[in-house]
């Protein structure tokens, strides 16, 4: 990370930080395709996701915006989250799964959880960070029954499909946060040996 120099800018990472997100999987016109769980926004496959602020939200430590500005910065809420662990991201899966039936008028396929490349300027914040571009280093395909939802498409169809964003993604056959954290550890081991 580099010294702000007393500008009060956020720093650039020389390298990409990586975290832990969930996603909600949409119906798209060419197959399963990512989207947000918080905000309106559908991944692109194989390009970066920007962040933009269009939000006007402020962190309480200084007034609210109201000029235009590149995301993230440090006296707002904008950017693409991403947290520390995965314990956090299981967390969010348990909220969103149970949650959504469609988002940006697309029906909900499924959940999926995984890493995700965050790089540009990037902020820390209480569980992670927020950043001015993301991409999914690899994702994983909660089951169907995972939150209590039925899905149209079995998670090893949508993992196939999320294929198409030129990374690992996997089904994670499991019906808890408990079983997601000890699949993804065996998964992490088989991964180092």
């Amino acid at each position: 990370m580099t010294d702000d120099g007393g500008t009060g800018q956020a720093p650039d990472y020389i390298d990409p930080v990586r975290g832990w997100r969930t996603w909600l999987v949409v119906q798209g016109h060419d197959g399963a395709r990512l989207a947000s769980v918080s905000f309106p926004a559908l991944w692109p496959r194989r390009r970066r996701l920007s962040a933009e602020c269009g939000r006007g939200f402020h962190t309480g430590s200084g007034p609210p915006l109201h000029v235009e500005h590149r995301a993230p910065s440090l006296d707002c809420s904008c950017g693409i989250y991403a947290t520390w662990n995965v314990d956090r991201a299981t967390q969010i899966a348990d909220c969103a799964t149970a949650r959504f039936r469609d988002c940006l008028g697309r029906p909900v396929l499924g959940a999926a959880l995984g890493e995700v490349s965050l790089w540009g300027t990037v902020v820390e914040c209480a569980h992670g960070w927020r950043a001015s571009y993301a991409y999914p280093a690899r994702i994983y395909v909660l089951a169907p029954s995972y939150g209590r939802r039925s899905q149209v498409a079995s998670a090893g169809d949508l993992a196939d499909d999320l294929r198409n964003y030129g990374v690992p993604a996997d089904a994670l056959d499991c019906r808890s946060s408990l079983e997601i954290r000890s699949l993804l550890a065996a998964d992490e081991a088989e991964r180092a040996a």
